[in-house]
């Protein structure tokens, strides 16, 4: 299979297509990245939410990264920005894969927010991305957050 066909498998409206694709795909990084496992943590099927944990723990996760997850894949935006709050409590995490998910959040809401936690982490390396959704980005609002954000990464790093 490819990447394309096993995404549209993990999608597939039957619960047993889902499941069949989780147990022969987990362990294959190259055709199913985490992040399109972490939506099946929230799906219909019990059986399918037990197995895409089983896989993501495979790939490595912990119980904080699996908490993690279920919150940046939520259905609620507000869950999603509670990812936020949870990241200085877990400097173990790659902040800027994190960041760089919550800026690609179909929520112009959490976009905003995950531009002004970029200023947080000058450490993380985020300021391409934040380039990116200055120029690019579909809502005036979060151009107007990532351009700001980013002078104020700027003026950071020029006093350092």
């Amino acid at each position: 299979p490819t990447r394309r066909s096993s995404d549209l498998l993990l999608r597939d409206e039957k619960s047993a297509v889902r499941r069949a694709t989780l147990v022969a795909l987990a362990s294959e990084s190259d055709l199913v990245r985490e992040e399109h496992l972490l939506p099946l943590l929230h799906d219909d099927d019990a059986e399918v939410q037990w197995l895409c944990e089983m896989a993501l723990r495979k790939r490595g996760l912990h119980d904080d990264d699996l908490e993690m997850a279920r919150m940046i894949s939520h259905k609620s935006p507000a869950t999603r920005m509670r990812v936020l709050h949870r990241l200085p409590r877990m400097p173990e995490l790659n902040l800027g894969e994190w960041l760089r998910q919550l800026s690609q959040d179909p929520e112009p809401a959490v976009r905003a927010a995950a531009a002004r936690a970029a200023a947080d982490y000058p450490q993380a390396d985020f300021a391409a991305r934040l380039r990116e959704m200055a120029e690019h980005d579909p809502s005036e609002t979060v151009r107007w957050n990532a351009r700001f954000y980013l002078q104020q990464r700027s003026v950071r790093a020029a006093r350092n």
